[in-house]
């Protein structure tokens, strides 16, 4: 595999030139990350259900404190239905412990300070995330949806960053 090579298009963002995928600059990661950061359920799975070698950085950022993560109501209850999804075996105490383990490891915004966001996105369940980002702006949006991703640059000039992974 080539190293890693990065470029920037602006301050706050890197792109992989192998994977072409946009990267938090490590500058901004990390302890010294100042600002909201909203994690879509994709990333909540990998960190608390799969626990992906890949969020290890993300999960230890997120457990310590040294990450503002930030939720909604409404992103709390969807995070809760996907849990509770057959596919992935999990009891109602293995769900409760993810849930509390998101709650106190994130603080919450409530619903009705949502503004909605200037990108709309096809899938309604997606839309909450980019709505929160652009309620909490400047802010980071971590997600693996396709659907999110596509915003990145419009969402930049808002003061969003959205990338795929930390």
């Amino acid at each position: 595999m080539r190293p890693r090579r990065l470029w920037s298009t602006d301050p706050l963002t890197l792109v992989d030139r192998n994977t072409a995928h946009i990267v938090l600059d490590s500058s901004v990661v990390g302890p010294s990350l100042s600002g909201p950061v909203v994690l879509d359920t994709n990333i909540l799975l990998d960190i608390f259900v799969f626990n992906d070698p890949a969020t290890a950085p993300l999960r230890e950022a997120l457990l310590s404190g040294e990450l503002d993560a930030v939720r909604a109501e409404i992103t709390l209850n969807e995070f809760a239905d996907v849990l509770s999804r057959d596919k992935f075996k999990l009891t109602a105490e293995q769900r409760d412990e993810i849930l509390a383990k998101w709650q106190s490891h994130s603080r919450a915004l409530q619903d009705s300070e949502i503004c909605g966001s200037p990108w709309k996105c096809k899938d309604r369940d997606d839309q909450i995330f980019l709505d929160l980002a652009y309620t909490l702006r400047p802010c980071y949006l971590l997600s693996k949806d396709l659907q999110v991703l596509k915003f990145r640059k419009r969402a930049a000039k808002e003061s969003v960053v959205i990338a795929d992974h930390y």
